[in-house]
């Protein structure tokens, strides 16, 4: 199946469909990338926060996206006031769609400076490193690669870090 059930990735930017759909077609061959079914889940989210502002990463490097076993990376706050101040919805969703394509979307009452497209070339960019310490953090109990060199090196990297 290479149509997704919401347009909403294509609705905001001029993002080439077919980039889109020549990833969504080399997952179905490819193993380690996120399952359609994740990817319709976490859009149907994004679709209750609308108005968006996209952050869209394209891996152009050796570099990879990570894929954690959840649909997405959510980032809870508060939209609006409410009475009880415990109440948290949620304000940033990130999606790994594939090992080299990624989503992250923002409610625009937030007024994010991330939106629009960033295509990635250098090899160890720390902003793939951020997201997939995000991915990793917002993972319940695996996460996957399609390199296991890469993975290795990925989690050499969260071991430093603590």
């Amino acid at each position: 199946m290479l149509d997704m059930e919401s347009d909403i990735l294509t609705r905001f930017y001029d993002f080439p469909k077919e980039k889109v759909k020549d990833h969504l077609r080399n997952k179905q061959v490819t193993p380690y990338n996120n399952i359609l079914s994740y990817v319709q889940a976490a859009l149907r989210i994004l679709e209750k926060l609308e108005p968006l502002d996209f952050f869209i990463v394209a891996i152009e490097s050796n570099d990879l996206f990570i894929l954690p076993d959840t649909s997405s990376f959510q980032l809870r706050g508060q939209l609006r006031k409410y009475p009880n101040p415990y109440i948290n919805e949620i304000i940033q969703v990130g999606i790994p769609i594939t090992k080299k394509l990624y989503i992250l979307a923002t409610p625009q009452i937030l007024k994010s400076e991330m939106h629009g497209i960033l295509y990635e070339k250098e090899d160890n960019s720390d902003l793939v490193f951020q997201i997939n310490k995000d991915l990793f953090s917002f993972s319940r109990k695996a996460i996957a690669c399609s390199s296991e060199k890469y993975l290795k090196k990925f989690i050499d990297n969260i071991k430093s870090c603590i």
